[in-house]
């Protein structure tokens, strides 16, 4: 199924980013950054406080997608 494997590449890419979140570059003001997806055309946006340890994750955006949308998410 389509889905499932969709829920499953989420899970993996939030473990990886989890594992090693200063990996992808950050992309945006506010230190967001983001990390594809291999097999479906979706981003995370996501913010890395190194400080606290902490993965804080924005938004899951198709490419094609209203770009930008979840910007009005980060404080």
């Amino acid at each position: 199924m389509v889905a499932a494997a969709f829920v499953a590449e989420i899970e993996a890419a939030i473990q990886t980013l989890l594992a090693s979140p200063a990996t992808w570059p950050v992309i945006e003001e506010n230190q967001i950054r983001r990390y594809l997806l291999r097999r479906f055309p979706y981003s995370l946006y996501y913010r890395w406080e190194a400080e606290q340890d902490r993965v804080s994750i924005y938004a899951i955006m198709h490419f094609s997608k209203l770009p930008g949308y979840w910007r009005h998410r980060v404080t």
